[in-house]
C-alpha cells in the first residue's frame, strides 16, 4: 500500500515542481526491508544520501549539510525521504516553503489514494478500476478490426471475473469485524499475487487488474490478447489458492498485523477454511459502444454468473456464457396449460423463440446410480443423459421466462429442478424424424470429416465432381425477431430441400451452423448445377414465406477449373468462398472462379475489416489461387489497414504487376507501396508505367479526370517521387510539370491514412525549394 501511496506523491510532486522557473532536481527514497532505496532506480542510497536521510528521518524535519545544495525532507507516514537539489545552498526559509509544498502534495496524493484505492486491502477501488479500465481500453482494438480466430488462438478481448468470499457474514458474526478485515486483507493479497504470477505467463500484451468493489466482493479484469483457456486457468487457480490452505495462515496473520494482534487471537485452522465463488464474463468492445459502459455490462454479467456459482454450491467457477447453455432450471410445469416457467431470462440473453431440451434431474448425466443390497450402498454407475422433452420460450422477462411445451417424452410433467440445455443456432437433428424406441433422429447427414474425405478421394482419382455450399445469410436479425426455433426450422427445411433436389447418392454435411455442403459425383454441367441451386433456394425460401435469405456457391472440378489448375482437393473451401456475400454480391448464387477471388478482399475493404481481407488473401494463396487483381486488392488492403503492413504492400503489388503488367492501376498501386515503404525513385519509375494516372495528376487545375475516376490520393506520392528524381537528375524532369503536380498535391485533403500532414508540409517545402510562390489555401 505504501508503495502505491508513495508513487502518487512522486507524481504529484513532479507536477508541482514542473511549474517552477528553475525547478530543483529531486530524488525519492523509501525504506524497504530496513534498506533505504531510491524509488525510481531501486538502487541503495549512497553514503552521502544516507547521511541526509538519517538526519531528516531522525529529526522529523528538513535537513541539509553545511554549504550543501541538497536538502532532505522526511515523509514520516510513508517511511520515505525526498531530496531536493537546488542551484545554490537553500536557506531555512526556502526549505520551509518547500516543506509546505511537499506537505500539500502529500495531502493531495493521500486524497487521490483514498479515491482510487481501497484502504483496507490496498487494491484498486471501484473508482480506481474504472480509471484503469479507461486507460486499458485505449490499448485494445475494437471488434471491427479483430479477425475471428479459432478457439486456441489469441484474440483482443476483455474478461471480467467477479469474486465473492463464501459465508463472509458468518466470519464477521463469529470472530468480529476486525478479524473480518484481516481475512479481506489476506484474501486480497493472495488473489493479487496469483494474478501477477499469471500475468507474467499470459499471451503477449495481456494485463490483469485486481480491485475490491465493496464488502467481500472483488473484481479481476483481464485485458488485451489472451485465450479463454488462460482465463479459465486463472479463475480456477484463484479458487484453488483460496481454498487449499487456511486463510489467514500464521505467516499471513503476522504480516497483516506486523506482530501486533490488537487483542485478537488466531482461530484454529479448521475455523479458517475460506472458499470463494467466481463468475466470469468476456467480450470484445464494439466500436459503437462506450468502453466503460461495455465493461459495466461485463461486470453485471459476471455478477449474474457469480450468483449462479453461489446457488450451485459455492466454491466454484461459472461462466456467464454457460448459463444460457446449461445453467437454467425448471421452476414449474403448469400441466393444465402446458406452460413451463424457467429461472433464466433476458438477464442471460434468453430470447423469445429460444428452444431448450429438458432433462429430468435423474437423467441429466450427473446423477449416480446407487445400488443397495439392504446392508450397504454402492455407486455402480451413472444415470444416462436423456432429454424428457423440448420447450420454446414465448415470454422472456428479466430474471425468468415462460415457455410452451413442444414435446414431452415418458412423463406427465417436468419436475422442478429439471435441467435445461439450450438448443444452439444451427441445430437440426432434433427436428428430423425419429422413432419412440430410438430417440436418436434418423438422418443421412455426414460429418464434415466424411465430406472432406469424399472430396479427397474424388480429387485423388481425378474424378469429375461438384461441391455446392448453401448458407443462411440473415441469421442475426432472424435470431432477434424470431428466435432459434425459427432459424433451426428454416435450416431443417433447407436440408430437406437439398436432399430432394440433388441425387440420392450425394454426400451432405452441415459444415457450419448456418451452412450445408453437398458433393455430387459426375455432375459437371454448370447449367445443371445452376438449375439445382435455383430449385433448392426457391423451395427453402418459399417454405419460410420469404423471411429467410439463402445463398449458394459452387465449385466444379472439371472443365474451366482444371484449365485454371486449381487443386480439386480444396473444392470445399472454394465452394465456401463462392457462397460468401463477398463473391456473390447481390446474386443468389455464384461459381468460384479464380479471376473473381479479388471480390472477397474488396468486400472486406468496403466493410472496413482489413485484417479479415488480408487473412482471406493469405488463405486463397494457400489454396493455390494466383490472380493479379487479387494481389492488387491485397496490396491496397495492406496500405489502408489501421496499422499498415509494409511487407505485404510491397510483395503483393509486385506480384500484381508480375502476373499482369498491362493495367496502369496496378503500377500506380505498386508506385504508392514503393513511395511509402520502399524507394521513391523506384516509385517514380512505376508511376511512369501508369500513364493514365500520371497524366491526370499533372493536368491543369479543374481538368476532369478521365472516365470520371478520381486519382487525388495518388497526387502526393507522385509529385514527391518526381521531386526525388528531379534531385537525382534535374534534366530528366520537366520543371513545369513538376511544379504543377506539387501545386495540385498541396491542396489535397483526402486519401489514404498514410497521407499525413507531414507529407503536405514536405510538398510545401519542395515548392519553396523550387522558388514557387506559396499556394493559397
Amino acid at each position: 500500500m505504501r508503495s502505491k501511496r508513495f508513487q502518487l506523491l512522486i507524481n504529484e510532486l513532479t507536477n508541482e515542481l514542473q511549474g517552477d522557473e528553475t525547478p530543483p532536481t529531486f530524488l525519492a527514497y523509501r525504506l524497504v526491508e530496513n534498506t533505504w532505496k531510491e524509488e525510481t532506480t531501486g538502487q541503495q542510497a549512497d553514503a552521502t544520501a544516507l547521511t541526509g536521510i538519517t538526519e531528516a528521518s531522525t529529526s522529523g524535519s528538513n535537513w541539509r549539510a553545511p554549504n550543501s545544495t541538497v536538502a532532505f525532507f522526511p515523509i514520516t507516514s510513508l517511511d520515505a525521504v525526498v531530496s531536493l537539489e537546488f542551484s545554490t545552498a537553500p536557506k531555512a526559509s526556502t526549505r520551509t516553503i518547500f516543506s509546505q509544498r511537499i506537505d500539500r502534495c502529500l495531502r493531495h496524493s493521500e486524497n487521490e489514494y483514498r479515491a482510487l484505492y481501497d484502504t483496507t486491502t490496498g487494491l484498486l477501488s471501484r473508482a480506481g478500476l474504472e480509471a484503469e479500465v479507461k486507460s486499458l481500453l485505449v490499448e485494445i482494438p475494437s471488434s471491427i478490426e479483430t479477425v475471428t480466430t479459432g478457439m486456441g488462438e489469441p484474440s483482443a478481448s476483455i474478461w471480467v471475473l467477479a469474486l465473492d468470499i463464501d459465508h463472509f457474514k458468518q466470519i464477521n458474526d463469529t470472530f468480529g469485524h476486525l478479524y473480518g478485515d484481516v481475512v479481506l486483507k489476506c484474501f486480497a493479497q493472495r488473489i493479487l499475487d496469483e494474478s501477477q504470477r499469471t500475468e507474467s505467463h499470459l499471451s503477449s500484451g495481456a494485463r490483469i487488474r485486481v480491485a475490491r468493489s465493496g464488502g467481500e466482493e472483488f473484481f479481476v479484469v483481464v485485458s488485451g490478447t489472451a485465450i479463454n483457456s488462460e482465463v479459465e486457468s486463472l479463475s480456477e487457480s484463484l479458487r484453488r489458492v483460496t481454498a487449499e490452505s487456511p486463510l489467514p495462515t500464521e505467516a499471513e496473520w503476522q504480516s497483516a498485523y506486523g506482530g501486533s494482534t490488537a487483542g485478537l487471537s488466531l482461530p484454529h485452522p479448521s475455523e479458517r477454511k475460506v472458499t470463494v465463488s467466481i463468475g466470469v464474463s468476456s467480450g470484445v468492445c464494439p466500436r459503437d459502444k462506450s468502453g466503460v459502459q461495455f465493461v459495466e455490462q461485463l461486470k453485471n454479467e459476471a455478477d449474474a454468473a457469480l450468483y449462479r456459482a453461489k446457488t450451485s454450491g459455492r466454491n466454484t467457477v461459472r461462466w456467464f456464457s454457460g448459463i444460457l447453455q446449461s445453467g437454467g432450471r425448471v421452476l414449474e410445469h403448469h400441466q393444465d396449460t402446458g406452460i413451463v416457467a424457467i429461472d433464466i431470462g433476458r438477464q442471460v440473453k434468453v430470447r423469445v423463440g429460444q428452444e431448450f431440451l429438458v432433462y429430468h434431474p435423474d437423467f441429466s448425466g450427473f446423477t449416480p446410480f446407487v445400488f443397495s443390497d439392504g446392508r450397504t450402498k454402492k455407486r455402480i454407475g451413472t444415470y444416462p443423459k436423456m432429454h424428457s422433452g423440448r420447450i420454446i420460450v414465448f415470454d422472456s422477462q428479466q430474471e425468468m421466462s415462460f415457455c410452451a411445451t413442444a414435446e414431452v417424452r415418458g412423463i406427465k410433467a417436468f419436475p422442478p429442478g429439471s435441467v435445461l440445455e439450450a438448443i444452439p443456432l444451427g441445430s437440426i437433428t432434433h427436428l428430423l424424424p425419429s422413432s419412440p424406441i430410438n430417440p436418436i433422429p434418423a438422418t443421412d447427414l455426414s460429418s464434415v470429416e466424411r465430406l472432406s474425405s469424399v472430396v479427397e478421394e474424388l480429387s485423388s482419382s481425378n474424378s469429375d465432381f461438384s461441391v455446392i455450399a448453401f448458407s443462411l445469410e440473415n441469421s442475426e436479425p432472424l435470431s432477434e425477431s424470431r428466435g432459434s426455433v425459427f432459424i433451426n426450422a428454416s435450416l431443417a427445411r433447407l436440408y430437406d430441400s437439398i436432399r430432394q433436389s440433388f441425387p440420392s447418392l450425394s454426400t451432405i454435411s452441415q459444415i457450419q451452423p448456418m451452412q450445408f455442403a453437398t458433393v455430387v459425383t459426375g455432375m459437371t454441367s454448370a447449367s445443371k448445377v445452376r438449375a439445382l441451386m435455383e430449385k433448392t433456394l426457391e423451395q427453402s425460401t418459399s417454405a419460410s414465406h420469404g423471411l429467410t435469405s439463402f445463398g449458394a456457391g459452387a465449385f466444379i472440378s472439371a472443365g474451366d477449373s482444371k484449365a485454371h489448375q486449381l487443386p480439386a482437393k480444396h473444392a470445399l473451401e472454394f465452394a465456401r468462398y463462392a457462397v460468401s456475400p463477398g463473391m456473390r454480391g447481390k446474386e443468389k448464387f455464384a461459381f468460384f472462379l479464380p479471376h473473381e477471388a479479388w471480390k472477397i478482399v474488396h468486400a472486406s475493404r468496403d466493410a472496413g475489416v482489413h485484417l479479415k481481407g488480408i487473412a482471406d488473401y493469405h488463405k486463397l494463396k494457400e489454396l493455390g489461387v494466383q490472380d493479379a487483381k487479387l494481389e492488387n486488392q491485397a496490396a491496397t488492403c495492406a496500405m489502408e489497414a489501421a496499422s499498415p503492413i509494409p511487407e505485404l504492400a510491397l510483395s503483393a503489388s509486385q506480384n500484381a504487376v508480375t502476373l499482369d503488367p498491362k493495367p496502369g492501376m496496378y503500377w500506380a498501386n505498386r508506385a504508392v507501396a514503393e513511395f511509402f515503404f520502399g524507394d521513391r525513385s523506384r516509385a517514380y519509375d512505376a508511376f511512369l508505367l501508369a500513364p493514365e494516372v500520371a497524366k491526370t495528376i499533372a493536368a491543369a487545375e479543374g481538368s476532369p479526370p478521365p472516365n470520371g475516376r478520381n486519382f487525388e490520393f495518388y497526387s502526393i506520392p507522385y509529385s514527391l517521387s518526381m521531386h526525388a528524381r528531379y534531385r537525382q537528375n534535374p534534366k530528366s524532369i520537366d520543371i513545369g510539370i513538376l511544379l504543377r503536380c506539387l501545386k495540385n498535391a498541396s491542396s489535397i485533403k483526402v486519401g489514404l491514412r498514410l497521407l499525413t500532414q507531414s507529407l503536405i508540409q514536405e510538398v510545401e517545402a519542395a515548392l519553396k525549394e523550387l522558388g514557387a510562390p506559396p499556394v493559397k489555401s
